[in-house]
Protein backbone atom coordinates (compact mmCIF):
# COMPACT_ATOMS: atom_id res chain seq x y z
CA UNK A 1 0.00 0.00 0.00
CA UNK A 2 2.63 2.59 1.07
CA UNK A 3 4.55 1.09 -2.21
CA UNK A 4 1.84 2.34 -4.29
CA UNK A 5 1.39 5.70 -2.73
CA UNK A 6 5.10 6.23 -2.88
CA UNK A 7 4.78 5.73 -6.83
CA UNK A 8 1.96 7.66 -7.27
CA UNK A 9 3.25 10.64 -5.50
CA UNK A 10 6.23 10.34 -7.52
CA UNK A 11 4.31 10.42 -10.82
CA UNK A 12 2.39 13.56 -9.85
CA UNK A 13 5.63 14.96 -9.11
CA UNK A 14 7.16 14.29 -12.93
CA UNK A 15 3.83 14.57 -14.51
CA UNK A 16 3.55 18.61 -12.75
CA UNK A 17 7.15 18.76 -13.73
CA UNK A 18 7.01 17.79 -17.35
CA UNK A 19 3.66 20.26 -17.73
CA UNK A 20 6.08 23.44 -16.04
CA UNK A 21 8.59 22.35 -18.17
CA UNK A 22 6.64 22.80 -21.22
CA UNK A 23 4.76 25.85 -20.26
CA UNK A 24 8.10 27.73 -19.20
CA UNK A 25 9.50 26.51 -23.08
CA UNK A 26 5.99 27.97 -24.70
CA UNK A 27 6.46 31.09 -22.94
CA UNK A 28 10.41 31.46 -23.69
CA UNK A 29 9.81 30.98 -27.41
CA UNK A 30 6.64 33.71 -27.16
CA UNK A 31 9.14 35.76 -25.66
CA UNK A 32 12.17 35.17 -28.06
CA UNK A 33 9.70 35.80 -30.88
CA UNK A 34 8.57 39.04 -29.42
CA UNK A 35 11.79 40.21 -29.11
CA UNK A 36 12.64 39.26 -32.49
CA UNK A 37 10.54 41.71 -33.55
CA UNK A 38 10.57 45.51 -31.99
CA UNK A 39 7.54 46.41 -33.40
CA UNK A 40 5.14 44.08 -31.30
CA UNK A 41 6.67 45.01 -28.11
CA UNK A 42 5.63 49.38 -29.52
CA UNK A 43 2.17 47.20 -30.62
CA UNK A 44 2.28 45.77 -26.78
CA UNK A 45 3.03 48.51 -24.88
CA UNK A 46 0.37 50.80 -26.82
CA UNK A 47 -2.11 47.94 -26.27
CA UNK A 48 -1.40 48.23 -22.32
CA UNK A 49 -1.56 51.93 -21.79
CA UNK A 50 -4.54 51.97 -24.44
CA UNK A 51 -6.26 49.29 -21.77
CA UNK A 52 -5.71 51.27 -18.49
CA UNK A 53 -7.07 54.59 -20.57
CA UNK A 54 -9.80 52.74 -21.13
CA UNK A 55 -10.07 51.74 -17.49
CA UNK A 56 -9.77 54.91 -16.32
CA UNK A 57 -12.24 56.10 -18.52
CA UNK A 58 -15.10 53.70 -17.92
CA UNK A 59 -14.32 53.40 -13.96
CA UNK A 60 -12.47 55.95 -12.62
CA UNK A 61 -10.39 54.54 -8.76
CA UNK A 62 -12.36 55.36 -5.82
CA UNK A 63 -9.42 54.87 -3.10
CA UNK A 64 -6.02 56.59 -2.86
CA UNK A 65 -4.19 54.11 -3.00
CA UNK A 66 -5.71 52.57 -6.02
CA UNK A 67 -4.90 55.56 -8.31
CA UNK A 68 -1.47 55.17 -7.15
CA UNK A 69 -1.29 51.12 -7.88
CA UNK A 70 -2.54 52.42 -11.59
CA UNK A 71 0.03 55.32 -11.78
CA UNK A 72 2.59 52.15 -10.94
CA UNK A 73 1.91 50.12 -13.14
CA UNK A 74 2.41 52.81 -15.89
CA UNK A 75 5.15 53.68 -14.89
CA UNK A 76 6.57 49.73 -15.05
CA UNK A 77 5.53 50.10 -18.90
CA UNK A 78 6.89 53.29 -19.24
CA UNK A 79 10.53 51.59 -17.51
CA UNK A 80 10.04 47.84 -19.30
CA UNK A 81 9.76 48.45 -22.66
CA UNK A 82 11.28 51.19 -25.32
CA UNK A 83 8.64 53.43 -26.62
CA UNK A 84 8.26 55.11 -29.76
CA UNK A 85 7.01 59.10 -29.61
CA UNK A 86 3.09 57.78 -30.15
CA UNK A 87 3.60 55.63 -27.20
CA UNK A 88 5.58 58.46 -24.89
CA UNK A 89 2.62 60.45 -26.39
CA UNK A 90 -0.27 58.02 -25.39
CA UNK A 91 1.92 57.51 -21.93
CA UNK A 92 1.66 61.00 -20.97
CA UNK A 93 -1.48 61.65 -21.91
CA UNK A 94 -2.93 58.82 -20.05
CA UNK A 95 -0.87 59.04 -16.68
CA UNK A 96 -1.98 63.02 -16.58
CA UNK A 97 -5.74 61.68 -15.57
CA UNK A 98 -4.19 60.65 -12.27
CA UNK A 99 -3.23 63.92 -11.81
CA UNK A 100 -4.65 67.27 -10.03
CA UNK A 101 -4.72 69.90 -12.15
CA UNK A 102 -2.40 71.93 -10.06
CA UNK A 103 -0.08 69.55 -10.89
CA UNK A 104 -0.62 69.48 -14.35
CA UNK A 105 0.08 73.25 -14.36
CA UNK A 106 3.30 73.00 -12.68
CA UNK A 107 4.52 70.00 -15.85
CA UNK A 108 3.14 70.78 -18.73
CA UNK A 109 2.52 67.89 -21.01
CA UNK A 110 5.36 68.66 -23.57
CA UNK A 111 7.81 69.05 -20.98
CA UNK A 112 6.78 65.73 -19.61
CA UNK A 113 6.86 64.33 -23.03
CA UNK A 114 10.64 65.56 -23.54
CA UNK A 115 11.83 64.48 -20.32
CA UNK A 116 10.53 61.04 -21.01
CA UNK A 117 11.86 60.52 -24.66
CA UNK A 118 15.35 62.14 -23.60
CA UNK A 119 15.26 59.31 -20.55
CA UNK A 120 14.38 56.45 -23.15
CA UNK A 121 17.38 57.90 -25.36
CA UNK A 122 19.84 57.54 -22.09
CA UNK A 123 18.25 54.07 -21.32
CA UNK A 124 18.77 52.64 -24.04
CA UNK A 125 21.52 50.84 -23.50
CA UNK A 126 21.09 49.90 -19.89
CA UNK A 127 17.25 49.81 -19.46
CA UNK A 128 16.11 50.08 -16.49
CA UNK A 129 13.10 47.52 -14.89
CA UNK A 130 10.66 48.42 -11.91
CA UNK A 131 10.86 45.54 -10.25
CA UNK A 132 8.31 45.80 -7.26
CA UNK A 133 6.13 48.86 -6.56
CA UNK A 134 4.29 47.97 -3.37
CA UNK A 135 2.07 50.40 -1.48
CA UNK A 136 3.12 50.03 2.12
CA UNK A 137 1.08 52.53 3.66
CA UNK A 138 -2.06 54.94 3.29
CA UNK A 139 -2.94 58.26 5.98
CA UNK A 140 -6.33 59.99 4.73
CA UNK A 141 -7.20 63.21 5.75
CA UNK A 142 -10.58 63.88 6.73
CA UNK A 143 -12.06 67.02 7.43
CA UNK A 144 -14.54 68.53 10.25
CA UNK A 145 -17.51 66.63 8.53
CA UNK A 146 -15.45 63.32 8.34
CA UNK A 147 -15.16 63.43 4.89
CA UNK A 148 -11.36 62.48 3.08
CA UNK A 149 -10.14 65.45 1.87
CA UNK A 150 -5.94 64.34 1.25
CA UNK A 151 -4.42 61.53 0.99
CA UNK A 152 -0.20 60.18 1.38
CA UNK A 153 0.65 56.95 0.13
CA UNK A 154 3.77 55.35 0.37
CA UNK A 155 5.41 53.07 -2.09
CA UNK A 156 8.26 50.88 -2.16
CA UNK A 157 9.88 51.09 -6.07
CA UNK A 158 12.59 48.69 -6.50
CA UNK A 159 14.48 48.66 -9.57
CA UNK A 160 17.33 46.55 -10.77
CA UNK A 161 19.34 49.65 -9.78
CA UNK A 162 18.35 50.41 -6.41
CA UNK A 163 15.07 51.20 -4.62
CA UNK A 164 13.41 54.48 -3.23
CA UNK A 165 10.42 54.99 -1.10
CA UNK A 166 8.07 57.51 -2.37
CA UNK A 167 5.72 59.62 -0.70
CA UNK A 168 2.69 60.35 -2.25
CA UNK A 169 0.37 63.23 -1.86
CA UNK A 170 -3.10 62.70 -3.31
CA UNK A 171 -6.12 65.48 -3.27
CA UNK A 172 -10.11 65.22 -3.64
CA UNK A 173 -10.54 67.16 -6.79
CA UNK A 174 -14.21 66.84 -8.24
CA UNK A 175 -14.49 64.10 -6.35
CA UNK A 176 -11.91 61.95 -7.68
CA UNK A 177 -8.40 61.18 -5.68
CA UNK A 178 -5.67 63.01 -7.78
CA UNK A 179 -1.74 62.91 -7.44
CA UNK A 180 -0.57 66.11 -6.45
CA UNK A 181 2.64 65.45 -6.48
CA UNK A 182 5.45 62.85 -4.20
CA UNK A 183 8.68 63.16 -2.52
CA UNK A 184 10.93 60.55 -2.74
CA UNK A 185 13.58 59.30 0.29
CA UNK A 186 16.17 56.91 -0.23
CA UNK A 187 16.04 52.98 1.23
Amino acid sequence: MKKGIGILVIVAIVGISVVWMTMDRVSNEGDMKQAASGSSKEIDVKKEINQIADELNQEYPTEADQVVEIHNQLMGIAYKYPMDDEAIKSYVETIRELYSNEFKELNPQESQIEALKKEHETMSGEQMELVISEVTEVYVAQNDQGEAIGAEVNVLHATNQGSTVRTYLLTKEDGKWKINGWENEKS
